[in-house]
């Protein structure tokens, strides 16, 4: 049962709720907490679960506004089938609880989106585009959301963050580097097992391409 009323309190554009928290946080956030809002705007991160309880995804104004970049509003939603839906630069409209005390956006429900962004692919086609042509390819997947399997071929130190990557199987020049967001994942991952990633492609060098945020995905 939907714990979001369908009437909203306020109808608002992302880039609106954004503006006024930089105006005055903690006016705006007293101004809105508790109300209903129903807001339009763009994925910025996409919707990854939590253990099958809830998920969790940015949204930010339309149009780009690096001025409001470090206040891109965190959706929380209920409903786990939510999760890896929606891609980066979707266009979306959804209904919500604002939660000043944390300024989150709380029982997140799309009520609208746009087309799908999601690109799906094996890791092995992923390293063949890079490896053909990588300025082509990086212009292709700059800023969007990857689903991705692919099989794990190492499990690599991440000197700069003190974490581990998990490589996968590309072509025979490039491999795809997983930074993984879950340490437990990675804790039980072993050379061999196959994989489902959501996760975005950020930069490239001769022989990797490196895709970050990787979110493993069970189903």
């Amino acid at each position: 049962m939907s714990k979001v009323p369908k009437v909203p309190d306020y109808k608002l554009e992302a880039a609106q709720l954004q503006e006024e928290l930089r105006k005055d946080r903690k006016g705006t956030q007293s101004k809105y907490d508790g109300k209903v809002l129903e807001l339009s705007g763009t994925i910025l991160s996409p919707p990854v679960g939590h253990g099958g309880r809830n998920v969790s995804f940015i949204l930010e104004s339309s149009a780009f506004r690096p001025d409001l970049g470090e206040f891109a509003l965190l959706c929380i939603g209920d409903d786990p089938s939510l999760e890896a839906t929606l891609g980066q630069g979707q266009t979306v409209r959804l209904r919500a609880i604002y939660n000043g005390r944390g300024g989150t956006l709380d029982h997140c429900e799309v009520v609208e989106k746009g087309p799908d962004t999601l690109i799906r692919l094996t890791a092995e086609d992923l390293a063949k585009e890079f490896t053909a042509d990588r300025v082509e390819a990086a212009k292709i997947y700059d800023k969007k959301t990857l689903i991705m399997t692919g099989t794990i071929s190492a499990i690599t130190l991440n000197p700069s963050l003190k974490t581990k990557n998990i490589v996968l199987k590309g072509d025979d020049r490039t491999a795809i580097v997983c930074s993984c967001t879950s340490l437990e994942f990675v804790a039980r991952a072993k050379v061999g097992d196959p994989v489902k990633f959501i996760g975005s492609a950020v930069n490239s060098g001769e022989g990797f391409v490196k895709v970050d945020y990787c979110h493993p995905l069970l189903k």
